[in-house]
């Protein structure tokens, strides 16, 4: 089976290390114990482009996943990870450009309601009406925001390979 997991740029790689490769005692040193090696660099760009080889090091991962630089030189692998306003600010400056819209939209509204003769109670109906679905749509843009919450680059993915768990039926159990 394979799982596949987002590396977020910045310090999304410390999971890797903290929980897989070094700090986390109870997830990595006991695979370790029971026969499991060390995080290696393989592949044809590790060795002879990126001069990575033997066991991955915390030093060698910040590089070249927080920072998306080259392990040992001041190269950039690639483009630089994209910065993204943090929810608020974004749902903040949606609300402002929102608001300018409803402002220009209904005055362009008014004119034409204006040119055709309505009167201003049939104008104060109808900028009722213009609001109330103006602010239907905020709801709506400002749910959709939320939902999609914050954004973060990313830097990589983890590939995970682990045998299907089965069950051997004359045993009655599980085997990994």
């Amino acid at each position: 089976m394979l799982s596949v997991g987002k590396i977020f740029a910045g310090g999304g790689w410390r999971y890797l290390i903290d929980a897989v490769a070094g700090g986390g005692e109870d997830y990595y040193l006991a695979d370790v114990a029971r026969g499991e090696a060390p995080g290696r660099w393989g592949g044809r760009a590790a060795s002879p482009e990126l001069g990575l080889a033997g066991e991955v090091t915390p030093e060698q991962m910040e590089r070249v996943y927080g920072l998306l630089v080259h392990p040992t030189e001041p190269v950039e692998l690639g483009r630089s990870a994209s910065v993204f306003r943090p929810l608020a600010e974004r749902i903040e400056a949606a609300l402002a450009a929102h608001v300018a819209k409803v402002r220009r939209d209904w005055v362009t509204r008014e004119a034409g309601l204006v040119a055709d003769g309505l009167g201003p109670v049939e104008l104060e109906a109808e900028e009722v009406v213009y609001r109330a679905q103006a602010e239907t749509d905020w709801a709506e843009r400002e749910a959709l925001l939320r939902r999609r919450g914050e954004r973060r680059s990313v830097a990589g993915f983890d590939l995970t390979f682990s045998p299907p768990l089965f069950r051997i039926r004359d045993k009655g159990a599980y085997a990994e």
